[in-house]
């Protein structure tokens, strides 16, 4: 369904939920064969060159199931027509992510930026859900 149609029309109850539920479980799938492929899937796509990126890349697996989060909620906020408040939700997660990139990128490296990345899905995908009350 296109986007567009979504935004105007929206979908019924229960078909929100079943293609969210869909979308959670599909992501689940697709962090469980990473988790479990992960070093087969690196290798075939680029050789021997990134084996080193391959318990990082494992790591950044886990913000998915996250990610299936914050699509939900972005369709539901569009659906409602409440595209400003994602705006200034977007707007938070940035003046948060920014100041912890600059502060975990020299510290950590190329690790410091995968934990902002999976600190920044949860921020975005669970914790706003709870903390605003237009998502919850």
């Amino acid at each position: 369904m296109a986007l567009t149609k979504f935004h105007t029309t929206g979908l019924p109850h229960f078909q929100f939920t079943a293609f969210s539920s869909l979308l959670i479980i599909y992501s689940m799938f697709v962090a469980v064969i990473v988790l479990i492929l992960g070093d087969e899937i690196l290798l075939l796509i680029f050789g021997k060159k990134y084996s080193a990126a391959i318990n990082l890349f494992k790591t950044s697996m886990l913000s998915l199931f996250l990610l299936g989060l914050g699509a939900i909620r972005t369709m539901y906020l569009i659906s409602k027509k409440k595209t400003f408040l994602l705006f200034k939700i977007q707007i938070i997660i940035v003046s948060i992510i920014t100041p912890l990139l600059t502060i975990f990128i020299p510290k950590y490296g190329l690790k410091g930026a995968v934990y902002v990345m999976i600190i920044g899905q949860f921020i975005s995908s669970i914790l706003i859900n709870l903390v605003w009350k237009e998502t919850r």
